[in-house]
């Protein structure tokens, strides 16, 4: 587990952007399956088949090198 990333409405807007970018960069992204997104921009954290989500907010599982 690399982060964490702590989610509440106010902000969920500005850091979906955000994860958006990071997911761009990120080699370990896999998509998880269409009906288990989260938000329609396509490859986002939020969509990536390695997150998992825990109270206020989700972890990235991807494994680090």
């Amino acid at each position: 587990m690399i982060q964490y990333m702590k989610l509440d409405e106010q902000d969920w807007l500005v850091r979906e952007q955000g994860f958006s970018k990071t997911a761009e960069d990120c080699e370990a992204y896999l998509a998880d399956d269409e009906e288990e997104w989260v938000v329609e921009s396509g490859r986002n954290c939020l969509n990536c088949r390695k997150r998992r989500w825990v109270i206020g907010g989700f972890q990235c599982m991807k494994e680090e090198s």
